[in-house]
């Protein structure tokens, strides 16, 4: 007689127990209980991988620390390597098994609302303005709205979003050509191209929307990001009891926004000037479909007021700080990227010209510790030093809101979040370093608005920093500047949109302004 045979992963090894075959959806056998699960080949096969992927990772650095380099940079990176393939070997489980094993949708009238904001973590501050809007939504909400992030591209398609963002914007020349290539050929952009890139990339994302959409079946949902605008909206997998989930995108942009953001098809988008307003209307959208509302913060700005000398002088002894010179504040985003290194090596050879103070300079490496590290000990021999200058190297910091209520100045990258946050706090901003195509906009909009300086070359930074410290005429004008385009509300605002939203599509009912 012939034997049966396990095709695929679940062949038997010689000597292992035997176990009972499943029965597949759709394969004779009992039925399948609403408590049983259908099996899943490829997610255990990928589990099974994955474990043996950390063995071997494992291995590799017990090894290396018996010859007494186990703390050394090759076997962490040799562990963070089979991190990252053992990460990726799940997602391809996971997105494999969903055609198999999709999630069931849930029956009944949902206990409270809830909104699933949808974004990439590609830099641009989205991850942060998505955090944001969730945090403000729970300040005004409580536990009557749930909020769900979800990263499309990381964790519901097979895009290495994150790793190619840094690998392209490590080179500025490719990014800006990705940038404005993409741009340029955007339907909306007037022209009329064979290939559009936003609709050629479609496919690759849309299978991943559909999936965190049925998985979560919210009540409304909001895109922090300029990649998930047009896939979302061309599907009908966005409907729950017989209703289209209303669809709101925030712009995380400030000068300028990309075309990708603009989607005729939005129930409303939420822009942070007047100016891209004008923008989105150009490109199709009604008038009553944007809401200018500002660019979202972190709550440590929402209630931000002009810091007076008090403040500060509190703020800076808080801080372990000299309390009475002024601050120049180094940023270079989270990650500590662009010019941060070259522009803090400015300020260790910066000696005060006469009649100028001497000025304590904090540097936030973000989470770069290599950054922090070799900092750190060039700060502890910089021939600024001897002239009265105190430098301070930070890494990562979650009171960013307190740092810059104590600095008097503030020079970075031309990041969205960073120039909203210091609008907040009045703080005058000396720009020296853009990334190519998304930010110039951004590096426009403080020069238009007075809100500070650019600065591209880096070795000059520190002695236009220390003119501008001197300057009190020049201080005040660039902080009512900042003043008057601050929207430290803007998190909040949004989330009353959204609930308003909610309201219109599920109960018909308006909230009346309290």
């Amino acid at each position: 007689d012939e034997k049966p045979t396990v095709t695929g992963e679940e062949q038997p090894t010689p000597g292992s127990p035997k176990t009972e075959e499943q029965p597949t959806p759709g394969s004779s056998g009992s039925p399948q209980t609403e408590e049983q699960q259908p099996a899943k080949p490829q997610e255990e096969s990928t589990a099974q991988e994955s474990t043996s992927i950390l063995g071997q990772a494992q291995e590799t650095v017990e090894k290396l620390d018996v010859l007494g380099v186990g703390k050394t940079d090759v076997a962490q990176q040799t562990q963070k390597s089979m991190k990252d393939l053992s990460n990726y070997a799940n997602r391809i489980g996971k997105v494999a098994s969903f055609a198999f094993v999709p999630p069931k949708p849930v029956d009944g009238e949902m206990r409270k609302y809830k909104v699933l904001i949808v974004m990439s973590d590609t830099g641009g501050g989205h991850k942060a303005s998505a955090n944001s809007i969730a945090a403000a939504l729970k300040s005004l909400y409580g536990d009557e709205i749930e909020v769900v992030i979800a990263d499309i591209l990381e964790d519901y398609t097979l895009w290495a979003s994150n790793k190619m963002y840094n690998w392209w914007s490590s080179m500025p020349w490719l990014w800006g050509t990705i940038y404005n290539s993409t741009k340029r050929t955007h339907s909306l952009s007037g022209n009329v191209y064979l290939l559009d890139p936003a609709r050629a990339f479609e496919p690759t994302v849309l299978p991943g929307f559909i999936r965190c959409t049925q998985e979560h079946r919210p009540d409304c949902i909001i895109s922090v990001h300029p990649i998930l605008q047009s896939a979302p909206r061309a599907t009908s997998s966005h409907v729950k009891n017989g209703k289209n989930i209303p669809f709101m995108t925030v712009v995380t942009d400030l000068g300028e926004a990309h075309p990708w953001w603009f989607n005729k098809g939005l129930d409303q988008l939420v822009v942070p000037t007047e100016a891209m307003k004008e923008q989105a209307q150009t490109l199709g959208l009604k008038a009553e479909q944007v809401a200018v509302c500002g660019l979202p913060v972190r709550e440590g700005f929402w209630d931000v007021e002009a810091a007076t000398a008090e403040r500060k002088r509190e703020l800076k002894e808080k801080l372990g700080l000299d309390t009475e010179l002024p601050i120049a504040l180094l940023v270079g985003g989270g990650e500590g990227m662009g010019k941060l290194r070259e522009v803090a090596q400015g300020f260790f050879k910066h000696i005060p010209k006469e009649g100028q103070p001497a000025m304590q300079v904090v540097i936030v490496c973000g989470s770069n510790k290599e950054l922090q590290k070799s900092l750190s000990k060039e700060a502890e021999s910089a021939p600024g030093a001897k002239a009265g200058m105190v430098y301070s190297v930070q890494g990562f910091v979650n009171n960013m809101d307190e740092w810059m209520q104590a600095s008097t100045v503030i020079v970075t990258k031309a990041g969205p979040g960073t120039i909203a946050e210091a609008c907040c706090c009045g703080l005058p901003i000396l720009l020296y370093d853009f990334l190519a195509g998304q930010e110039e906009g951004n590096v426009t909009f403080v020069k238009e608005n007075g809100l500070g300086e650019w600065l591209p070359e880096a070795k000059k930074v520190a002695q236009r920093a220390g003119e501008v410290v001197a300057d009190p005429a020049l201080l005040e004008q660039y902080n009512e500047a900042c003043r008057k385009n601050a929207r430290p509300r803007a998190a909040l605002d949004i989330a009353e949109n959204t609930k308003r939203l909610i309201l219109e599509r599920w109960t018909g009912d308006e909230e009346e302004e309290g």
